[in-house]
Formats: structure tokens, C-alpha cells, sequence
């Protein structure tokens, strides 16, 4: 099923084990599967969306951790977010993880060597971060500050000797959020937890 039923699922009945193949690939935490699954589904028909919301939203939530347990996680999550029938705000949710992720990754390996962070490499992370909080300001705001604080090496002056790095470049988006947000959103905003490792 997993090889050959997205190409299979246009012929006969094999749509019919859409729901048994997702919650298998939720099970398995297996994003590519599920990400090729709702690419099949959702390009069958954009009415498709809508009943599984909940399947995109798990999507979404399993890459907002911002450990990809898996290098095919980045690119399979890559097709879903290009697809035409996914509505934007997913779109910028995911295009914000692949920015972010392999960001941290190269930020951290320079901040641990004690070398600077160039100015090019805020670039993604920045218009992908603009993008998101234009969609969701409220979630997005919050999704873009957890975003930048995933930084797992060490004790709270690494964490925030990292942070310190551009920082008006990484909090501008969420200030202009929450200039338009309704106090109690934006109350909520800085209440949120900020790193995803707790």
C-alpha cells in the first residue's frame, strides 16, 4: 500500500482504504507516506481538504517540533506545501519549518565553533517567517518565536547568547503581529511557551 497506493488510489476502490492508511502512517509517524497520501487525495479534488484538516494539522504539528526524526520529512512535507489545493496558511506553516530547521542547524554548528552567523542565512528563515505571521498572525506569531528558540545545546546563557544574534531581524515580524492583535492574543502570545523542548 505504502509503494504503490497513491499512484493505485485514482482506480477501482482503493480510496476505500484512505482512512486505514492514514492512521497506519500516523501510527508509524511516518510523514512521507502521509504527506504523498494527502498530496493523492487532495490533487483528486480540492473538496478533499476540508474532511482531512485533521490529517494536515497532524502533519503540521509533528514538523513544528522541529525534529525531524527523518531527512525525507523536509521534502515530502516540500510536496504537500507546493501542491495548488493546499490552503495558504498551511502552505506557510510547513514553508516555515523548512526554513527554520535547516537553519538551526547551521546557526547552531557556527555558534558552537564561536563563528559569526552571516547576514545571508537569515534570509529563508526571515521571508518564511514574514510569510507566516502574515497568514496566522496569532498562531503564527507564536509558531515563529518557537521557532527561533530551538536551540538544544546547552544551558540558558548558550540559549540566550544564540538568540542574541539578529535579534531585532527575528522579532520584527511578531511585533508587527502583535500590533494588530487583540490584547488578549497578544497577552497570549508572550505567555506561550517558546521552546518546543519545554
Amino acid at each position: 500500500m505504502r509503494e504503490d497506493g497513491d499512484r493505485l488510489r485514482s482506480y477501482g476502490r482503493a480510496r476505500q482504504f484512505d482512512a486505514w492508511f492514514i492512521a497506519q502512517a500516523k501510527a508509524r509517524k511516518d510523514i512521507p507516506a502521509l504527506c504523498n497520501r494527502l498530496v493523492a487525495i487532495i490533487g483528486a479534488d480540492a473538496a478533499n481538504v476540508t474532511p482531512h484538516t485533521a490529517d494536515i494539522e497532524w502533519v503540521c504539528g509533528a514538523l513544528e517540533t522541529f525534529t525531524m526524526d527523518n531527512d525525507a520529512w523536509l521534502p515530502a512535507a516540500g510536496k504537500l506545501a507546493e501542491h495548488p489545493n493546499l490552503p495558504a496558511p498551511y502552505k506557510a506553516r510547513i514553508g516555515w519549518v523548512q526554513a527554520i530547521v535547516p537553519f538551526t542547524t547551521e546557526a547552531s554548528e557556527l555558534f558552537r565553533a564561536k563563528s559569526p552567523v552571516p547576514d545571508t542565512l537569515f534570509e529563508k528563515p526571515v521571508q518564511a517567517a514574514d510569510a507566516l505571521v502574515a497568514a496566522l498572525p496569532y498562531e503564527g506569531s507564536i509558531l515563529v518565536a518557537r521557532g527561533w528558540m530551538n536551540f538544544r545545546d546547552g544551558h540558558t546563557p548558550n540559549l540566550v547568547d544564540y538568540l542574541a544574534v539578529r535579534r531585532e531581524v527575528k522579532t520584527a515580524p511578531i511585533l508587527r503581529a502583535l500590533a494588530g492583535l487583540p490584547p488578549q492574543q497578544a497577552q497570549a502570545v508572550f505567555a506561550a511557551p517558546g521552546c518546543p523542548q519545554g
